[in-house]
């Protein structure tokens, strides 16, 4: 026996002394002594089990791609300006600009630039999360830095291409990325005559269209926790939770890409709301658990979800659960917090159970901080309860639970009967809503070019005079009945329309005439200047995220609350990229297999530098 331990001994001491000459690798460590590989799967194991402290929360292990504000930017030409404009300076984008219009063939480039009815811009869109080619874009103008044009009022944007752009540090000047997407249109100008720098920032509403690849979300694995098992386990526990339907057939919603990603797809009922996605998501268990457990683990959550400041988590891991959970939260709705209440009440509409409708009515009625929420699950249900409850809010007395509330309409019931939507002939719409309360117009400039009428009988008073835009004059004298439209424009025949005292009507023969969008708000900033209105007019009042909520005096936890952020609002109340993350550095493009480029990837060769701006 002792002759063979030794024999085994100097076999052993041989491999290692050849292991050390040739460098293998034969994993061999001391007790207690674990390699970073054997050290990452020895946490990963832990994980997957839910032991020695690791969390039980998927959300603790990824980290979400595609969730970033791409920007994109071209230099664009205005026309149609009333001698407002100038021949722009020598500079890299006035380069650019001519070399566009040499592209498309502009006739005579050099001389339309140096009009003064023409004003070289940087044009700049923001493509958020989830876009689809052909969607479309918000545009935003500036002028170029050292412009002298004195204002954009009238102008028009020439078709204008948007790319990633990059500064080249060697030899200066800078460096186009691919096509991203297109855009023109008449500028709504953001100021007036008693505010001269708002004459040259504009905005066209809806003025581009997408043209890069659809952006979708994908999870990514902690480094010191990827592995394929891990990632599989991951998007197996995503897929059982969210699935959707291909030609009938069931998919899960996760789909495990690499040892580190998964491609991951919004579930539909989210999709006016896809933070509220990422945050379920992130709430899902990890670990496999015991009957016993499981069941202990609901009780917990029950219990917290009753208490204004732990129901927010519980809510998300209850939501996370699915459909099981739902008599609990129908049990929350009782709680004593309105907060927890509206926990409660926001899960299940999210689980397609209108049991909370009554609660959520009753947030966005009262409490400014939960508004956008309550209204964004609102949206989600189509359950004639809260059809009802958002016709009912329509008749609010603040005008951002009106609008929000005809904005979650137009999702949860497309073509509601209590709203009367008309498409005019120069390419915006004017909703009608039979509205109690004091008459509001409420004019977009972001999302949509939409006015809507809250009061379906407004109408202007006399005396009146005002333009609409540059060629058109409305006018009615003290005790006239009939409003008179004269559109004198050179070279075309002079043209009269009259019309009714109702605002709407004068809207319509103004777009019959040609007038278009911007010109339209205009007309009616001036009739509330003059107060030739019934009401108030409004410009983008929705509802906000970032909010602070004041807890009840006797409520357990923190007095006060931030709820959300302004870069969480629900996706179903505008595109604002100001309190988001933009991707500034250029992205490497992927390559084919044969080396070259790829163009059939979401990834951008250039990333998003801002041009100079004025």
């Amino acid at each position: 026996m002792r002759s063979h331990r030794s024999l085994m001994m100097c076999v052993l001491y041989a491999v290692l002394v050849c292991a050390g000459c040739q460098s293998l690798d034969l994993d061999f460590e001391l007790p207690g002594k674990l390699n970073p590989e054997n050290r990452r799967r020895s946490r990963v194991n832990e994980a997957l089990r839910g032991e020695k402290g690791h969390s039980q929360l998927i959300g603790d292990y990824i980290s979400i791609g595609g969730d970033t504000v791409r920007m994109v930017q071209g230099v664009g030409l205005v026309v149609g300006l009333d001698n407002t404009g100038e021949d722009p300076p020598a500079s890299p984008q006035r380069k650019i600009l001519l070399e566009e219009m040499r592209r498309e063939m502009v006739p005579d480039p050099e001389t339309l630039l140096r009009s003064p009815n023409t004003a070289m811009v940087i044009v700049t869109a923001y493509i958020p999360p989830l876009i689809r080619k052909g969607d479309p874009l918000d545009i935003h103008v500036k002028l170029a830095e050292g412009s002298q044009t004195t204002s954009l009022r009238g102008g028009r944007l020439m078709p204008c291409f948007l790319r990633e752009y990059t500064f080249l540090a060697e030899g200066g000047g800078m460096k186009e990325g691919r096509e991203m997407g297109i855009c023109s249109g008449p500028i709504m100008i953001r100021g007036g005559d008693d505010d001269p720098s708002g004459l040259v920032i504009g905005i066209i509403p809806n003025g581009g269209k997408y043209t890069g690849m659809n952006r979708d979300l994908g999870i990514r694995l902690r480094e010191d926790y990827k592995g394929a098992k891990m990632t599989i386990r991951v998007a197996d526990r995503i897929g059982m939770r969210f699935a959707g339907y291909d030609h009938g057939i069931k998919k899960p919603l996760a789909k495990a890409k690499t040892d580190q990603s998964i491609e991951l797809i919004v579930a539909d009922r989210y999709r006016e709301n896809y933070y509220r996605y990422l945050q379920v998501i992130r709430h899902i268990r990890l670990a496999t658990e015991t009957s016993v457990d499981h069941q202990l683990r609901m009780q917990e959550l029950a219990s917290a979800l009753v208490r204004g400041d732990s129901s927010e988590q519980a809510a998300l891991e209850l939501e996370a659960i699915g459909n099981e959970s739902i008599p609990i939260l129908k049990d929350g709705l009782e709680a004593n917090e309105l907060e927890a209440r509206f926990r409660a009440a926001e899960a299940l509409a999210y689980l397609n159970d209108a049991s909370g409708v009554a609660v959520l009515k009753e947030v966005a009625d009262k409490e400014p901080a939960f508004r956008a929420y309550a209204l964004a699950a609102l949206s989600t249900l189509t359950d004639g309860d809260a059809i009802i409850a958002l016709r009912e809010l329509l008749h609010h007395k603040e005008i951002e639970v009106r609008y929000g509330a005809f904005r979650a309409l137009s999702i949860a019931s497309p073509g509601d009967a209590e709203v009367m939507t008309k498409k005019l002939e120069t390419g915006f719409a004017v909703h009608q809503i039979n509205s109690s309360g004091e008459p509001v117009i409420h004019v977009s400039r972001r999302r949509n070019a939409e006015v809507v009428f809250f009061g379906t009988n407004q109408k202007f008073s006399a005396p009146l005079f005002m333009r609409a835009g540059h060629d058109v004059l409305i006018q009615c004298p003290e005790n006239g009945d009939k409003i008179k439209l004269l559109m004198i424009a050179p070279g075309q025949p002079t043209r009269e329309l009259y019309s009714s005292m109702r605002v709407t009507d004068v809207i319509q023969a103004a777009s019959e005439l040609g007038v278009e969008y911007p010109a339209i708000v205009e007309m009616l900033e001036q009739a509330q200047k003059q107060r030739n209105l019934d009401g108030m007019l409004a410009f983008d009042q929705i509802p906000q995220g970032g909010r602070v909520f004041q807890r009840p005096e006797d409520a357990e936890g923190p007095a006060t609350e931030m709820v959300g952020s302004s870069g969480m609002l629900p996706n179903l109340f505008d595109f604002d990229p100001s309190g988001m993350e933009i991707e500034t550095e250029p992205t490497p493009e992927p390559e084919k297999k044969d080396g070259s480029a790829t163009d059939d990837v979401e990834a951008e060769a250039m990333g998003g530098v801002s041009f100079g701006v004025k």
